[in-house]
């Protein structure tokens, strides 16, 4: 059976070819030597350090309490008059105590989930946020016992060190 397809000889492709590739593959390495043998220093390349962690220490503990405090209690004056219905009133509790962690800590805990809160072993923060969580993410969360939720928020407020 005849075919129209014949095959080159391996060797038949240019030579500028090879002698390009070969040249393209060990002039770095030559040029490397030249340098080395001639006492070129190059360039080093550092590690990037290691970023210390800085504890950060508020100016007024006190205060920063305080205005938490207050906002807590607009909280509750807001579902008082029923301008926010319980999920919302969970929602905000959270986000103030996350918020009053970071701000008295450096601990961005805004955006962390339950697990990751409990590593960073701070128990009080951990249980109220797992108390939080049904309520806070279920539409419907049953029976709920919000004058607690707020009592929890407050004494976390008051009793961080």
């Amino acid at each position: 059976m005849p075919t129209s397809v014949s095959l080159q000889h391996p060797f038949s492709y240019s030579l500028l070819l090879t002698i390009l590739l070969i040249a393209a593959v060990l002039l770095p390495a030559v040029i490397l030597i030249i340098m080395r043998l001639k006492g070129v220093k190059l360039p080093e390349f550092k590690k990037k350090q290691k970023v210390k962690k800085v504890k950060y220490v508020p100016k007024d503990p006190a205060s920063i309490k305080a205005r938490y405090l207050r906002m807590i209690d607009d909280i509750q004056n807001d579902r008082a008059y029923e301008r926010i219905d319980n999920r919302e009133s969970y929602l905000r509790l959270s986000t103030t105590v996350r918020n009053f962690v970071n701000e008295l800590t450096g601990s961005n805990t805004q955006n962390l989930t339950l697990s990751e809160i409990e590593t960073l072993q701070m128990p009080s923060l951990y249980e109220l946020i797992k108390d939080f969580y049904r309520p806070e993410f279920a539409y419907d969360s049953g029976t709920v016992d919000m004058m607690k939720a707020f009592g929890d928020a407050r004494t976390v407020i008051r009793e961080w060190n």
